[in-house]
Order: structure tokens, then sequence, then C-alpha cells
């Protein structure tokens, strides 16, 4: 199996550190444009800055309050699994919201 072969290889340690790296490096990019998006979305609901500012406290809580369940999600069902199910959870949600091919989506003031 390719997951054994990977942890007994003796540069597994730099795969378990470019996993955490790319990891962390998405992470910020995410946080990033959320805090550059903020502007943007109190101008379109006509509010103040930090009120909108708890856009970001509500995702951080969010991902901090899910990502031990899970985790331990993953470990009971397979990484397969779990992975597979989050992917078609995410495709589905994005395809309701609206499709980039529609004339007017769901952001759409008009």
């Amino acid at each position: 199996m390719l997951s054994q072969s990977l942890v007994r290889s003796p540069n597994y340690k730099w795969w378990v550190f470019s996993a955490v790296a790319l990891g962390t490096f998405a992470s910020v990019i995410n946080h990033g444009s959320v805090n550059v998006a903020l502007p943007t979305i109190a101008e379109h609901f006509g509010t103040d800055l930090p009120t909108v500012q708890w856009v970001v406290v509500a995702e951080m809580l969010t991902i901090s309050a899910l990502l031990l369940p899970m985790g331990r999600l993953s470990d009971l069902i397979g990484a397969n699994p779990s992975t597979s199910q989050g992917w078609l959870y995410s495709a589905a949600r994005l395809h309701s919201r609206g499709s980039p091919t529609r004339s007017r989506s769901w952001w759409s003031p008009r």
C-alpha cells in the first residue's frame, strides 16, 4: 500500500512538513482573502466594519470547533469516504447558491 511505503520512507518527515506547510499556506490565503473583502461586505450590507468583522470570528470559531470532531470522524469511517463526502457537500452548496454560468447569481443585487 502506498501509505505504508511512504511512512517507511526516509523522506517521510519532509512529506509531513510539506502537507502541514501547504495547509498553513491555504489557511493564510483563505483568511487573508476574507479580510480583504470585509470593506466590500460592509458597504454591500450598509453596516460598519466592526460589525462585519464578526464574519472572520465566526469562521475561525467554526473551523476550530469542527477540526477535532471531523478528524475523529475521519479516523472512524476512513479518510477517503470522509474527504469524498466533504467535497460532495461543498459542491452541492456551491451549486445551490448559483452556478458561475448562470446569468444572475445569489449575490446579485438586481
